[in-house]
């Protein structure tokens, strides 16, 4: 679900963005303060956006991980080690979850 989020909010930011230059005029230089106005709101959605895909490449490497780790599971059942790594990457996973959504 939070990698549904995190598209859904993507797309949205893109739209954001494209609304924005459609709709606001660039500025001409005697309107400084507009311009620059309009500077940090994009700097603002640009950050949303690559906040959003850090997140999303978190999630993918979590993944990776965990694949590579079930197989060695699967591979040698009887070796307690594979088990621990296993919950240790879950842990990791719910404590970086908590903090993103913080």
């Amino acid at each position: 679900p939070v990698q549904n989020y995190l598209h859904n909010l993507i797309e949205i930011v893109e739209y954001l963005a494209v609304w924005l230059e459609l709709e606001i005029s660039s500025y001409s230089d005697r309107h400084d303060c507009s311009a620059v106005i309009q500077n940090e709101i994009n700097d603002e959605i640009t950050s949303i956006k690559l906040n959003c895909v850090a997140y999303i490449d978190q999630i993918v490497d979590y993944r990776e991980q965990r694949a590579l780790a079930s197989k060695e599971l699967f591979k040698r059942p009887h070796v307690d080690d594979n088990y621990h790594l296993i919950a240790n990457l879950d842990y990791q996973l719910r404590r970086n979850f908590k903090v993103m959504l913080i």
